[in-house]
């Protein structure tokens, strides 16, 4: 195997590494975004809601809302293997009473439901906009045991090299 054919075998295997990269960021950006989007309009819908007197549909369409919501964050976390948001935030959502729903407590599903979206966008922004706790981090044995071995076999690594070559 001569040395152009290891260049272009190399070359295609970074490429395709930064195509997929690339790709399953592309993909965990565009459920982050549906996810928020569905958040955001939590609190509008509730807001709406206030002068209903069917508190049990307005109670199931709640819960439906948050099932979905929170399927969507568990879907966003196990594509992305990092956790974006904690289970926490669901559970104070669930514990708002709707019967005796009011604008305090309308309001208070809308601080909830923001600080969701920050702390989403924030792990977000880490995880994918920090090169250290992105690449080197959860990698850093490898790149100890691949230094290690250039540094201990290069001698050897290069005679081989000008052997076949």
């Amino acid at each position: 195997m001569s040395v152009d054919t290891g260049l272009t075998i190399f070359g295609f295997v970074v490429s395709l590494f930064i195509a997929f990269w690339a790709f399953k960021r592309t993909e965990v950006s565009r459920i982050k975004d549906v996810f928020i989007s569905k958040a955001e309009d939590l609190p509008v819908w509730l807001l709406t809601q206030l002068n209903q007197n069917d508190y049990y549909q307005i109670e199931n369409l709640y819960a439906g809302k948050l099932t979905h919501l929170e399927m969507r964050l568990k879907q966003l976390n196990l594509y992305a293997k990092h956790k974006f948001a904690s289970d926490v935030f669901f559970d104070d959502l669930r514990n708002v009473d709707l019967e005796t729903l009011t604008k305090e407590d309308a309001f208070k599903v809308h601080e909830i439901v923001f600080n969701l979206i920050e702390r989403t966008e924030e792990e977000y922004f880490k995880f994918y906009y920090s090169f250290c706790s992105r690449f080197i981090a959860p990698h850093s044995k490898k790149f100890l045991y691949v230094t290690f071995f250039f540094l201990n076999y290069s001698p050897l690594l290069f005679l081989i090299y000008f052997i076949l070559s």
